[in-house]
């Protein structure tokens, strides 16, 4: 299926920032649809993740290769939604069959590349400041230890503030481009590199939505983390603070919020970039 048989950088549309409530709303739309079997897709992809850090850690670099097939999939079946089908697991594979899957894979030999080279640079600057790997090392340690003034530790912290600074910095462009790039491959058939120059170009347009949209998770993931610390407070003190029932509740109903989250991510990014490059959405 191919809904964008060319995209140019005059065809990006620069879009109201407000429209940044209009993707996250819109994808919510398409997640509520099916969102049992959105959970249950996710949750299978963090197993993945899982077994790939704890039983075959060389698989991590392949990862990077499986991801956008797997954004590519959750595309196709936003796609498949907006026509009334049903969505199923089936479609964490779907990109895998994609009439332009070569362009996918070679946008992930160019992420990690990119990811890479932001490593470097972040560690040239950082190096340049007198700031060492042993010491960004030895302040995560003692940041772990502290995880209850972990925000405070890092602003009167020089190295960490300095190093959290620069990796964002040098992680920002990769952001931009990762947004669309995947879901531009697989509805065109334009290259890797043309995509993710399309991407970036689309991120540069419309960075203040952007914000806005990302604003917006970061204040649900501040409210949801503060409800989620009283809800724990409630539980383990009617249940006992070593209560497994409290505990497993506690797990289900948070890590179910996050997937939850997570799923209406990958919607609205389809949301986005329908909005974006083709205009469609009202």
């Amino acid at each position: 299926m191919q809904i964008t048989p060319t995209i140019e950088k005059n065809n990006i549309k620069k879009v109201n920032p407000l429209r940044g409530w209009y993707w996250f709303n819109e994808g919510y739309r398409y997640f509520s649809q099916a969102k049992y079997t959105w959970i249950l897709s996710l949750v299978i992809v963090v197993l993945i993740i899982l077994i790939s850090r704890f039983i075959l850690p060389v698989l991590q670099i392949a990862l990077i290769f499986i991801f956008p097939f797997i954004v590519a999939g959750l595309s196709l079946a936003c796609a498949d939604i907006e026509k009334g089908k049903k969505m199923s697991v089936e479609y964490l594979l779907k990109g895998f069959s994609s009439p332009n899957r070569m362009n996918i894979f070679r946008y992930g030999m160019l992420f990690l590349l990119m990811m890479i080279v932001a490593q470097l640079v972040s560690s040239i600057v950082l190096n340049s400041m007198g700031i060492t790997q042993e010491m960004i090392t030895s302040e995560l340690s003692m940041l772990q230890k502290d995880q209850e003034q972990s925000f405070v530790t890092i602003l009167n912290s020089k190295v960490l503030s300095t190093f959290f600074i620069a990796t964002i910095l040098s992680m920002l462009p990769i952001i931009m481009v990762n947004l669309f790039a995947p879901i531009i491959i697989v509805f065109s058939q334009l290259s890797a590199w043309q995509a993710i120059k399309a991407s970036f170009v689309a991120g540069l347009k419309n960075l203040s939505a952007i914000i806005v949209y990302v604003l917006i998770y970061v204040v649900i993931l501040f409210v949801v983390i503060q409800f989620f610390n009283l809800f724990a407070d409630i539980l383990f003190s009617i249940l006992g603070e070593n209560s497994t029932i409290a505990s497993t509740l506690y797990l289900v109903t948070f890590f179910g919020f996050i997937l939850s989250l997570l799923a209406v991510s990958y919607s609205s990014a389809y949301v986005a970039f329908k909005d974006i490059f083709l205009g469609e959405n009202k």
